[in-house]
């Protein structure tokens, strides 16, 4: 899913199911983190994408913190999708990419 189309379905959901869209973004993240590892020890063999995804869920996670606080001073929807997909490395941009219609998807099923 493009920047354009998440924000526009973002941007179209209550708070509650931006909050459980962005846990679970948060959640696949961690997943497709995991390709980051060496098989079976506890070498990394990508660790600068494991710290880019890294930070992408700092700012997943500090933003759900904002909308159950209901704090204002939070990104504005366009920026966050963004912050979240938008990445020159074009794995995480397409790991960020299906995580987050993968998140849509959960969402749109639970609701």
């Amino acid at each position: 899913m493009n920047a354009e189309a998440a924000t526009g379905l973002f941007s179209g959901l209550n708070r509650n199911a931006q909050i459980r869209l962005l846990s679970r973004f948060g959640f696949n993240l961690s997943v497709a983190a995991r390709d980051t590892y060496e098989p079976g020890t506890e070498e990394l063999i990508d660790p600068q994408r494991l710290r880019r995804i890294n930070e992408v869920q700092h700012q997943v996670f500090g933003h759900i913190g904002k909308l159950i606080s209901n704090d204002p001073d939070r990104y504005p929807d366009d920026l966050l999708i963004s912050v979240l997909l938008g990445h020159d490395d074009m794995t995480l941009r397409f790991q960020a990419e299906r995580a987050f219609s993968e998140a849509a998807t959960y969402v749109s099923v639970a609701t």
